[in-house]
């Protein structure tokens, strides 16, 4: 019988985008702004710090202020220059797939291997009770992961030519891992036994580190009570009260930071969305554990455009709302 598992390789480096196949083409930039020239009249268009601006009136005040309108980036540059540093290639090796023969496996299409997921158990269908999940993985997940690892031998294979293999624990049905950590993100002693055990499993499989794939905060209809997590309030343009992370991102956090002082040389890394609408549930604090965050953007370019080809990062499709957001930060979350 043949094992079949495919490869989905999320691309995460720098490459360089020209207009010729970019699916934004910037307009060209306005005359510089210069204070020299200043006062300026309704409809005057200048550029400054790589962006246009128009006028709304008279005035003699810097570009940014609520005199002028801000028209987005422009020029050939604003897409901002090539990423200098080592570029991953990062692929995400799913253990529940049957399309891909294990003969055709390349461990040098990547740089680094996921394999997902690793999930928690769940007990019972009732999201509110106290015994929902427990300090546990589910066995299956554990079966599936260590199949995938050691007999279709992809450890050893990747391992030989020098490719990095996590583990990826959650993903988009492990409903327990939220559960774990909204109800222990302030449980010092748990999530130090969750830490203990997601150490212990690597460990004893010479993995390189853990993919941490918290992303279940939508509803289940199986799964009685849950609701959905979504549409967290981070402040706003006008002024609006920051709820603060969600306290399972908290615990997503706080259970980074133990995993770290247990694994100070381990890959700690994680997935989160590329949208406010979840993604501003994660706490920000956690990026000071983490390797890297990989942003959840798969459907910010598509067939629906003009062009198919572009970044799968939207530059304008997500509202300019929340503190600290810009074109290259929609997410107040993954600054």
């Amino acid at each position: 019988m043949k094992h079949r598992f495919p490869l989905l390789l999320l691309i995460f480096c720098a490459v360089s985008i020209t207009q010729s196949f970019a699916q934004y083409n910037f307009p060209d930039c306005g005359t510089p702004w210069n204070p020299a020239n200043a006062p300026f009249n309704t409809g005057d268009v200048v550029s400054y710090e790589g962006n246009n601006y128009t006028a709304k009136y008279y005035t003699t005040s810097t570009p940014g202020s609520g005199e002028w309108t801000n028209n987005g980036p422009c020029g050939a540059d604003a897409v901002g220059p090539d990423y200098a540093g080592p570029q991953r290639v990062i692929g995400y090796l799913p253990t529940w797939q049957e399309s891909w023969d294990r003969a055709n496996f390349n461990p040098n299409a990547a740089t680094h291997i996921n394999i997902s997921f690793l999930e928690f158990i769940q007990n019972n269908n009732d999201y509110t009770s106290g015994t929902f999940s427990s300090v546990a993985f589910k066995q299956k997940s554990v079966d599936d992961v260590d199949s995938v690892l050691f007999e279709l031998g992809i450890l050893d294979e990747a391992h030989q030519a020098g490719v990095t293999v996590s583990v990826a624990l959650g993903g988009a049905i492990d409903y327990s891992f939220l559960w774990l950590m909204n109800q222990y993100y302030n449980d010092d002693a748990k999530l130090d036994e969750i830490a203990e055990l997601i150490k212990a499993f690597i460990v004893a499989r010479n993995l390189d580190g853990v993919d941490l794939d918290m992303e279940a905060w939508w509803q289940d209809p199986a799964v009685n009570k849950m609701t959905d997590e979504g549409g967290r309030v981070r402040g706003d343009q006008w002024g609006g009260t920051d709820a603060g992370p969600h306290p399972a991102g908290l615990g997503l956090t706080r259970l980074a930071q133990k995993l770290r002082e247990k694994m100070p040389n381990k890959l700690i890394t994680a997935a989160v969305f590329g949208t406010s609408w979840y993604g501003n549930n994660y706490d920000d604090e956690m990026v000071q554990y983490m390797d890297w965050l990989g942003l959840m953007t798969y459907d910010f370019t598509g067939s629906w455009d003009a062009s198919a080809v572009g970044p799968h990062s939207s530059l304008y499709k997500v509202p300019g709302g929340y503190t600290g957001q810009s074109a290259n930060n929609p997410i107040y979350s993954a600054e």
